[in-house]
């Protein structure tokens, strides 16, 4: 990889030393000082930077790494990414930064600490501005490079003196756990990019980039922003769009010209990054909102589809076919969790089975439309795993780290779903299988005539999701379908969930309101659902 990298140009970012250390060095050195410190359910130890081995370790540290894998002097080092430092005092942070520059510097004079901005938001009430020039002064401005992490929500540099005139970089997350949804802040990163470049407190920006956590499903949102550090201005988004459809399809056609306007719309307006029903933890609550209009992105959807016998034979039109349409019947499953709820609070069993029989219906229809593409499919993500290993112990070992992060994480539900895929394997191998779990306890509750019991219920299901990462069941690794033909059927099979049950003379017209909660928005007052108003 590193060879690749430098082989085009690029100068790789390879890991400073930290201070984060596995505890058989405590062990070894029980004079060490160390702190403990916690991130969601681990503990980790963290060597003071003020203790005399610290340099040394880190000395060992760079010099091993630069002799296996070179340097282009670029080192990664966050120590308190989400973690609190154990003091505030500004003489001891001061002397954190400077033993952690100088753990690098020292090994390689030509070292740059590249520190993420992160904890400045993440910590906010910790890190004041006094706290963050003590930890960044000892640094020489060369030797440092910040990275303002979330730039298309919550950017940093307006908040810290724009890093107290050290340089940084303008970056985008976009994507956190490589979770599968549409959207991206087209708009926002046009403006802000170019508004930041232009503002005189913006201190040394020096740079555009990306930190996300995967790149798999909003293409355009990457080929947006890398464009824009060859241009000076902001673009026409519409035109670039209308250009990009065209570059990514091949040839010009006026539906998909259509559907990416509507896109622009709806889900590029912002980064959303909101769950769909079935991915959800089942409950007796309303179903995840939807925080744009999907009645209008289901237009762009159906404008994909018209224009499948002119641009059927693109790869990128079929994948953004495929994308769009589950993400359009995705935020429709809300409808099956409401049938769900309403059987069971009109206590009828027989109309809670058939309710989630249409939902195993719904899903498993939605995974053999997302087992037509290589990009989702869980047999590939297990196969990648595995082949890492030497002997069978090794690839098991390597199977379940990959079926764990992508479900429990850890040992508890911390961090249960923060990488949920909607990915084929996992509609109907995971998640289904959790809402079969939920449908049954409702039943049972029914026939016992006794409430639901919801901690059973999650005590339940914890023990499923444990289990099903030790399970031996493969699934397919290879495309199988046509995305065309099964987005097709698929569309004229649930495509009305898409249309307002009680459309009226204002449904589909400009709303606005003097006040609105974020997942709720104003379009919301006309849209023509019914049950809208009981998601609240």
């Amino acid at each position: 990889i590193l060879e690749r990298q430098r082989a085009l140009g690029m100068r790789p970012v390879l890991q400073g030393f930290t201070g984060h250390v596995p505890r058989a060095i405590a062990r070894k050195f029980p004079a060490a000082r160390f702190q403990r410190i916690n991130w969601c359910e681990w503990e980790t130890l963290v060597l003071d930077p003020l203790d005399p081995l610290f340099p040394k370790i880190a000395a060992a540290f760079l010099e091993e790494q630069a002799r296996l894998l070179g340097t282009d002097h670029y080192y990664a080092a966050d120590t308190f990414i989400e973690m609190i430092p154990p003091s505030g005092d500004l003489t001891y942070l001061g002397a954190i930064g400077r033993s952690i520059y100088e753990g690098l510097a020292k090994t390689d004079p030509k070292a740059v600490w590249v520190l993420q901005g992160w904890p400045f938001f993440f910590a906010r009430q910790f890190w004041t501005q006094p706290r963050i020039e003590a930890v960044l002064a000892p640094v020489p401005d060369a030797r440092l490079l910040l990275l303002d992490l979330y730039c298309e929500k919550t950017p940093v540099w307006n908040l810290t003196r724009a890093f107290s005139g050290k340089p940084w970089v303008w970056c985008n997350i976009q994507s956190f756990g490589n979770r599968v949804w549409l959207g991206g802040a087209l708009d926002r990163i046009n403006r802000d990019l170019f508004a930041a470049r232009q503002d005189a407190q913006a201190g040394r920006l020096c740079g555009l980039g990306f930190v996300n956590e995967g790149l798999d499903f909003n293409p355009v949102v990457y080929d947006f922003l890398l464009e824009l550090a060859w241009r000076d201005a902001p673009v026409d988004l519409p035109l670039w769009l209308r250009d990009f459809a065209r570059r990514s399809y091949g040839r010009a056609n006026g539906a998909a010209a259509q559907a990416w306007e509507i896109l622009h719309q709806t889900v590029y307006q912002a980064a959303f990054d909101n769950p769909v029903a079935y991915t959800a933890v089942p409950s007796l609550g309303g179903p995840p909102g939807t925080p744009y209009n999907n009645d209008h992105l289901a237009q762009a959807g159906r404008l994909l589809l018209s224009a499948a016998d002119e641009l059927g034979d693109s790869d990128a039109f079929r994948f953004d076919l495929v994308n769009v349409t589950r993400q359009v019947l995705g935020n429709n499953a809300a409808e099956f969790h409401f049938r769900i709820l309403d059987a069971f609070e009109r206590k009828d069993r027989d109309d809670l089975r058939q309710a989630m029989s249409a939902l195993r219906e719904f899903v498993s229809d939605l995974d053999a439309l997302l087992a037509t593409r290589s990009e989702f499919l869980l047999g590939g993500w297990l196969a990648d795993a595995r082949r890492w290993g030497q002997t069978e112990a090794e690839r098991s070992r390597l199977e379940w780290n990959a079926r764990r992060v992508l479900t429990l994480w850890g040992n508890t539900a911390a961090l249960r779903d923060y990488a949920a895929r909607q990915w084929s394997g996992l509609l109907t191998g995971f998640y289904l299988k959790r809402w079969e779990l939920f449908a049954t306890h409702l039943d049972q509750a029914l026939a016992a005539r006794r409430p639901f019991d919801s901690k059973a219920f999650l005590e339940a299901m914890f023990a499923f999701e444990q289990q099903w990462a030790d399970a031996p069941n493969r699934y397919a690794r290879e495309p199988q379908g046509d995305s065309v033909k099964t987005a097709s059927r698929l569309w004229a099979k649930y495509g009305t969930l898409s249309s307002p049950e009680s459309p009226s003379l204002t449904t589909g017209k400009p709303v606005a309101c003097s006040s609105a909660l974020e997942p709720h928005p104003a379009f919301l007052a006309n849209d023509g659902r019914v049950r809208s108003t009981e998601a609240f």
